[in-house]
Protein backbone atom coordinates (compact mmCIF):
# COMPACT_ATOMS: atom_id res chain seq x y z
CA UNK A 1 0.00 0.00 0.00
CA UNK A 2 0.97 3.61 -0.43
CA UNK A 3 1.70 5.91 2.44
CA UNK A 4 -1.35 7.67 3.80
CA UNK A 5 -1.20 11.40 2.88
CA UNK A 6 -1.34 14.09 5.49
CA UNK A 7 -4.37 16.32 5.68
CA UNK A 8 -8.09 15.83 6.10
CA UNK A 9 -8.98 15.92 2.41
CA UNK A 10 -6.44 13.30 1.35
CA UNK A 11 -7.27 10.88 4.13
CA UNK A 12 -11.01 11.25 3.48
CA UNK A 13 -10.58 10.48 -0.21
CA UNK A 14 -8.66 7.34 0.64
CA UNK A 15 -11.21 6.31 3.26
CA UNK A 16 -14.07 6.80 0.77
CA UNK A 17 -12.19 4.70 -1.79
CA UNK A 18 -11.96 1.83 0.69
CA UNK A 19 -15.59 2.23 1.73
CA UNK A 20 -16.71 1.95 -1.89
CA UNK A 21 -14.73 -1.29 -2.11
CA UNK A 22 -16.76 -2.69 0.79
CA UNK A 23 -20.05 -1.61 -0.79
CA UNK A 24 -19.06 -3.08 -4.15
CA UNK A 25 -18.19 -6.48 -2.69
CA UNK A 26 -21.15 -6.57 -0.28
CA UNK A 27 -24.14 -4.98 -2.08
CA UNK A 28 -26.44 -6.11 0.75
CA UNK A 29 -24.18 -4.52 3.37
CA UNK A 30 -21.91 -5.92 6.05
CA UNK A 31 -24.28 -5.15 8.93
CA UNK A 32 -25.07 -2.17 11.11
CA UNK A 33 -22.13 -0.93 13.14
CA UNK A 34 -19.67 -3.25 11.39
CA UNK A 35 -17.64 -0.63 9.51
CA UNK A 36 -14.60 -0.48 11.79
CA UNK A 37 -14.46 -4.27 12.07
CA UNK A 38 -14.57 -5.01 8.34
CA UNK A 39 -12.43 -2.08 7.17
CA UNK A 40 -9.09 -3.88 7.79
CA UNK A 41 -10.04 -6.50 5.18
CA UNK A 42 -10.32 -3.73 2.57
CA UNK A 43 -7.43 -1.52 3.62
CA UNK A 44 -5.34 -0.13 0.81
CA UNK A 45 -3.28 2.26 2.93
CA UNK A 46 -1.33 1.32 6.07
CA UNK A 47 -1.94 3.35 9.19
CA UNK A 48 -5.30 4.70 7.99
CA UNK A 49 -7.86 3.49 10.54
CA UNK A 50 -11.13 5.25 11.34
CA UNK A 51 -14.31 4.14 13.06
CA UNK A 52 -16.32 5.94 10.35
CA UNK A 53 -15.60 6.87 6.71
CA UNK A 54 -16.67 10.45 7.48
CA UNK A 55 -19.47 10.08 4.96
CA UNK A 56 -22.83 8.83 6.21
CA UNK A 57 -24.07 7.98 2.71
CA UNK A 58 -21.11 5.76 1.85
CA UNK A 59 -21.27 4.14 5.28
CA UNK A 60 -24.96 3.42 4.71
CA UNK A 61 -24.11 1.72 1.40
CA UNK A 62 -21.24 -0.28 2.93
CA UNK A 63 -22.97 -1.50 6.09
CA UNK A 64 -26.65 -1.32 5.09
CA UNK A 65 -26.40 -2.07 1.38
CA UNK A 66 -27.31 -0.20 -1.78
CA UNK A 67 -31.04 -0.71 -1.22
CA UNK A 68 -30.87 1.09 2.12
CA UNK A 69 -28.93 3.92 0.52
CA UNK A 70 -31.63 4.27 -2.14
CA UNK A 71 -34.30 4.36 0.57
CA UNK A 72 -32.37 7.10 2.37
CA UNK A 73 -32.03 9.16 -0.81
CA UNK A 74 -35.77 8.73 -1.45
CA UNK A 75 -36.47 10.21 1.98
CA UNK A 76 -34.15 13.11 1.27
CA UNK A 77 -36.01 13.91 -1.93
CA UNK A 78 -38.77 15.27 0.31
CA UNK A 79 -36.52 18.29 0.93
CA UNK A 80 -36.73 19.19 -2.76
CA UNK A 81 -40.53 19.45 -2.68
CA UNK A 82 -40.55 21.14 0.73
CA UNK A 83 -38.21 23.85 -0.58
CA UNK A 84 -41.04 25.23 -2.75
CA UNK A 85 -43.53 25.45 0.14
CA UNK A 86 -43.91 27.60 3.25
CA UNK A 87 -41.88 24.91 5.04
CA UNK A 88 -38.71 26.00 3.23
CA UNK A 89 -36.98 27.17 6.45
CA UNK A 90 -37.26 23.62 7.78
CA UNK A 91 -35.96 22.28 4.47
CA UNK A 92 -33.01 24.68 4.64
CA UNK A 93 -32.12 23.62 8.18
CA UNK A 94 -32.47 19.92 7.38
CA UNK A 95 -30.37 20.31 4.22
CA UNK A 96 -27.59 21.90 6.25
CA UNK A 97 -27.48 18.90 8.56
CA UNK A 98 -27.59 16.33 5.77
CA UNK A 99 -24.92 18.08 3.73
CA UNK A 100 -22.65 17.95 6.78
CA UNK A 101 -23.10 14.18 6.89
CA UNK A 102 -21.44 13.92 3.49
CA UNK A 103 -18.00 14.73 4.87
CA UNK A 104 -18.09 14.75 8.67
CA UNK A 105 -18.03 12.08 11.35
CA UNK A 106 -21.14 13.38 13.12
CA UNK A 107 -23.18 10.43 11.84
CA UNK A 108 -21.81 8.58 14.86
CA UNK A 109 -23.49 10.85 17.36
CA UNK A 110 -27.08 9.80 18.19
CA UNK A 111 -28.13 13.32 19.19
CA UNK A 112 -27.04 14.72 15.82
CA UNK A 113 -28.79 11.93 13.92
CA UNK A 114 -32.00 12.47 15.91
CA UNK A 115 -31.94 16.15 14.97
CA UNK A 116 -31.17 15.33 11.32
CA UNK A 117 -34.09 12.92 10.96
CA UNK A 118 -36.48 15.04 13.05
CA UNK A 119 -35.84 18.09 10.85
CA UNK A 120 -36.18 15.95 7.73
CA UNK A 121 -39.53 14.61 8.86
CA UNK A 122 -40.82 18.03 9.86
CA UNK A 123 -39.79 19.61 6.56
CA UNK A 124 -41.26 16.79 4.49
CA UNK A 125 -44.61 16.55 6.27
CA UNK A 126 -45.02 20.31 6.60
CA UNK A 127 -44.26 20.78 2.93
CA UNK A 128 -46.85 18.25 1.86
CA UNK A 129 -49.37 19.22 4.52
CA UNK A 130 -49.86 15.50 4.95
CA UNK A 131 -50.56 13.26 7.89
CA UNK A 132 -49.64 9.64 8.36
CA UNK A 133 -52.86 7.59 8.77
CA UNK A 134 -53.44 6.31 12.31
CA UNK A 135 -53.39 2.60 11.31
CA UNK A 136 -50.01 3.09 9.65
CA UNK A 137 -48.60 4.82 12.73
CA UNK A 138 -49.86 2.03 14.99
CA UNK A 139 -48.44 -0.66 12.70
CA UNK A 140 -45.03 1.00 12.52
CA UNK A 141 -44.87 1.54 16.28
CA UNK A 142 -45.97 -2.07 16.92
CA UNK A 143 -43.35 -3.45 14.55
CA UNK A 144 -40.61 -1.38 16.17
CA UNK A 145 -41.67 -2.47 19.66
CA UNK A 146 -41.83 -6.15 18.63
CA UNK A 147 -38.34 -5.97 17.12
CA UNK A 148 -36.86 -4.40 20.25
CA UNK A 149 -38.62 -6.94 22.45
CA UNK A 150 -37.39 -9.85 20.31
CA UNK A 151 -33.82 -8.63 20.57
CA UNK A 152 -33.88 -7.85 24.31
CA UNK A 153 -35.63 -10.95 25.63
CA UNK A 154 -33.16 -12.74 27.92
CA UNK A 155 -31.69 -16.16 27.20
CA UNK A 156 -30.14 -18.63 29.67
CA UNK A 157 -26.91 -18.62 27.62
CA UNK A 158 -25.81 -16.91 24.42
CA UNK A 159 -28.98 -16.21 22.42
CA UNK A 160 -29.09 -17.78 18.94
CA UNK A 161 -30.18 -14.39 17.59
CA UNK A 162 -27.03 -12.79 19.08
CA UNK A 163 -24.44 -15.13 17.55
CA UNK A 164 -23.22 -12.39 15.22
CA UNK A 165 -23.25 -9.75 17.99
CA UNK A 166 -19.74 -8.90 19.20
CA UNK A 167 -20.53 -7.76 22.78
CA UNK A 168 -22.52 -10.93 23.45
CA UNK A 169 -19.81 -13.23 22.11
CA UNK A 170 -16.94 -11.44 23.88
CA UNK A 171 -18.87 -11.49 27.15
CA UNK A 172 -19.54 -15.23 26.88
CA UNK A 173 -15.90 -16.00 26.08
CA UNK A 174 -14.74 -14.80 29.48
CA UNK A 175 -16.43 -17.67 31.34
CA UNK A 176 -16.46 -20.31 28.59
CA UNK A 177 -14.32 -23.43 28.52
CA UNK A 178 -11.70 -23.95 25.82
CA UNK A 179 -14.09 -26.15 23.83
CA UNK A 180 -16.98 -23.70 24.22
CA UNK A 181 -14.78 -20.81 23.12
CA UNK A 182 -13.81 -22.67 19.95
CA UNK A 183 -17.48 -23.26 19.10
CA UNK A 184 -18.45 -19.65 19.82
CA UNK A 185 -15.60 -18.24 17.75
CA UNK A 186 -16.23 -20.62 14.86
CA UNK A 187 -19.87 -19.52 14.83
CA UNK A 188 -18.91 -15.86 15.07
CA UNK A 189 -16.48 -16.29 12.17
CA UNK A 190 -19.27 -17.70 9.96
CA UNK A 191 -21.48 -14.70 10.74
CA UNK A 192 -18.62 -12.18 10.51
CA UNK A 193 -16.30 -13.51 7.78
CA UNK A 194 -14.52 -10.18 7.23
CA UNK A 195 -14.52 -8.83 10.79
CA UNK A 196 -11.14 -8.47 12.47
CA UNK A 197 -12.55 -8.76 15.99
CA UNK A 198 -13.04 -12.52 15.62
CA UNK A 199 -9.36 -13.08 14.85
CA UNK A 200 -8.36 -10.74 17.65
CA UNK A 201 -10.44 -12.83 20.04
CA UNK A 202 -8.85 -16.03 18.73
CA UNK A 203 -5.40 -14.58 19.40
CA UNK A 204 -6.32 -13.38 22.88
CA UNK A 205 -7.88 -16.71 23.90
CA UNK A 206 -5.42 -19.07 22.22
CA UNK A 207 -4.70 -21.96 24.61
CA UNK A 208 -1.12 -22.62 23.42
CA UNK A 209 1.70 -20.58 21.95
CA UNK A 210 1.55 -22.69 18.78
CA UNK A 211 -2.14 -21.90 18.31
CA UNK A 212 -1.53 -18.23 19.02
CA UNK A 213 1.23 -18.16 16.41
CA UNK A 214 -1.10 -19.75 13.85
CA UNK A 215 -3.75 -17.08 14.46
CA UNK A 216 -1.15 -14.30 14.28
CA UNK A 217 -0.05 -15.66 10.91
CA UNK A 218 -3.67 -15.67 9.78
CA UNK A 219 -4.24 -12.12 11.03
CA UNK A 220 -1.27 -10.81 9.06
CA UNK A 221 -2.37 -12.77 5.99
CA UNK A 222 -6.01 -11.63 6.03
CA UNK A 223 -5.37 -8.07 7.24
CA UNK A 224 -1.85 -7.20 6.01
CA UNK A 225 -2.25 -3.42 6.45
CA UNK A 226 -4.22 -3.45 9.69
CA UNK A 227 -1.65 -3.25 12.47
CA UNK A 228 2.15 -3.54 12.72
CA UNK A 229 1.70 -4.78 16.28
CA UNK A 230 0.68 -8.23 15.03
CA UNK A 231 3.84 -8.47 12.93
CA UNK A 232 5.88 -7.72 16.04
CA UNK A 233 3.95 -10.26 18.10
CA UNK A 234 4.31 -12.93 15.41
CA UNK A 235 8.05 -12.31 15.17
CA UNK A 236 8.59 -12.51 18.92
CA UNK A 237 6.53 -15.65 19.31
CA UNK A 238 8.06 -17.33 16.26
CA UNK A 239 11.53 -16.64 17.63
CA UNK A 240 10.50 -17.99 21.03
CA UNK A 241 9.31 -21.23 19.42
CA UNK A 242 12.51 -21.63 17.43
CA UNK A 243 11.37 -20.26 14.07
CA UNK A 244 14.13 -17.69 13.63
CA UNK A 245 13.83 -17.42 9.83
CA UNK A 246 10.08 -16.80 10.08
CA UNK A 247 10.68 -14.13 12.72
CA UNK A 248 13.18 -12.30 10.49
CA UNK A 249 10.97 -12.60 7.41
CA UNK A 250 7.87 -11.27 9.18
CA UNK A 251 9.79 -8.30 10.57
CA UNK A 252 11.10 -7.43 7.12
CA UNK A 253 7.63 -7.76 5.62
CA UNK A 254 6.15 -5.64 8.37
CA UNK A 255 8.77 -2.92 7.95
CA UNK A 256 8.06 -2.81 4.22
CA UNK A 257 4.37 -2.26 4.90
CA UNK A 258 4.80 -0.04 7.97
CA UNK A 259 8.09 1.89 7.55
CA UNK A 260 9.23 4.09 10.44
CA UNK A 261 8.50 7.29 8.46
CA UNK A 262 4.86 6.34 7.86
CA UNK A 263 2.29 8.98 8.80
CA UNK A 264 -0.52 7.31 10.73
CA UNK A 265 -3.88 8.37 12.14
CA UNK A 266 -4.25 9.16 15.83
CA UNK A 267 -6.02 5.87 16.56
CA UNK A 268 -3.04 3.92 15.15
CA UNK A 269 -0.31 6.03 16.73
CA UNK A 270 0.23 4.33 20.15
CA UNK A 271 0.80 0.84 18.72
CA UNK A 272 2.79 2.20 15.79
CA UNK A 273 5.16 4.05 18.11
CA UNK A 274 6.06 0.76 19.80
CA UNK A 275 6.48 -0.93 16.43
CA UNK A 276 8.69 1.75 14.86
CA UNK A 277 11.00 1.67 17.89
CA UNK A 278 11.19 -2.07 18.59
CA UNK A 279 10.95 -3.70 15.14
CA UNK A 280 14.18 -2.32 13.57
CA UNK A 281 16.10 -3.00 16.78
CA UNK A 282 14.78 -6.57 17.02
CA UNK A 283 15.54 -7.27 13.36
CA UNK A 284 19.15 -6.11 13.71
CA UNK A 285 19.55 -8.23 16.81
CA UNK A 286 18.18 -11.38 15.14
CA UNK A 287 20.24 -10.94 11.98
CA UNK A 288 23.44 -10.49 14.00
CA UNK A 289 23.00 -13.73 15.95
Amino acid sequence: GELAPQGNVGSRLQMWEQTLSIAAQYPQGTGNGSFRDVLPAFQLYPGLIFSSPHNYYLETAATGGWLRLLALLALLYGLVTAWRTPAWPWALGAAGLWITLAFDITGMYPSFMMLAFASLGTATLSGRQAKIPAPVRVALAGAAFALVLWWQLPCPQVCPRHLAFRPEILGALRSASTKERAVLLDTAAKHNPKSVWVLRARINYADTDENKLDWLREANRQYPLYSPYYYLEQAKLADKLGHRKEAIDVLKRGLERFPPELQVTASSRPGYAIWSEEAPKLLRQMESQ
